[in-house]
């Protein structure tokens, strides 16, 4: 009976130092599996609008139709075991302003060795009989490289809790082009051009992003001028542009 007893203690025993050992293996388990299910990179989504400085009257931009947006992709490299990370990435950005309704009129155009025009539309070839403009704007896209510093309240779960992050990135152009859109012989058209319109190539800006879990702000300051030096349109000579809006972790 002693014996038995004493089989039974052990037995009790052991399963404690199970029960100890599976919380421990536990938190490992949790964590390996979120990396497995959430993979090695974030994806980024932001949405927001452009504005333009240092701008000529006839570059005036409506705010809230000049649409900003880019996905990224941001590989998280944590700091030893601290909340501090960092994250190189990739991604695509869209720049889109259109003009403000005072100067809606307007178009941008570019002629070979030759500075760029902001010029209304009705003065061009083809355009004399235009009835009115509804519509008018100009895009640029960029390919970025982009590097970010974050702090991050969850140690384990990068998508969770309170993040802050500083960011740069430099980017190269890969499209531009203008759309119109008027209505001529009492039908409604639209035009667009694609061309370089003596936009930089190149770009650099500076950012912030913070939130909470898979939601946040950002804001993007590109201290790059829009246009090569000495081709730009009159008084856009030092025009750069910042973005700001909503940012959303895709997966």
């Amino acid at each position: 009976m002693v014996m038995a007893q004493t089989e039974e203690v052990d037995k009790s025993k052991k399963r404690k130092v199970k029960k100890g050992n599976d919380k421990k293996l536990s938190v490992k388990k949790i964590y390996k599996e979120y990396k497995a299910i959430d993979g090695p990179g974030l994806f980024y989504l932001s949405r927001g609008w452009d504005i333009l400085n240092n701008k000529g009257p006839q570059l005036a931009i409506n705010i809230w139709g000049s649409r900003y947006a880019d996905v990224y992709y941001m590989y998280d490299v944590r700091l030893f075991k601290s909340k501090f990370s960092v994250r190189p990435g990739i991604g695509i950005s869209s720049n889109r302003f259109k003009f403000a309704k005072k100067v809606k009129n307007n178009t941008l155009i570019a002629l070979d060795r030759a500075p760029s025009e902001v010029v209304p539309l009705q003065t061009l070839q083809g355009f004399e009989n235009i009835m009115r403009v509804d519509k008018s704007q100009f895009q640029v896209v960029f390919l970025d490289l982009a590097f970010e510093a974050v702090f991050r309240t969850n140690r384990i779960k990068p998508k969770k809790g309170f993040f802050f992050t500083l960011g740069v990135r430099g980017g190269l152009r890969i499209d531009s082009k203008t759309k119109v859109k008027f209505r001529q012989d009492n039908r409604p058209k639209k035009q667009k051009d694609k061309q370089k319109f003596n936009f930089n190539n190149t770009r650099f800006s500076f950012g912030a992003k913070t939130g909470w879990d898979f939601i946040g702000v950002f804001y993007w300051w590109t201290t790059t001028p829009l246009f090569v030096r000495g081709l730009s349109p009159i008084g856009a000579e030092n025009t750069n542009y910042m973005n700001f809006g909503i940012v959303v972790v895709l997966f």
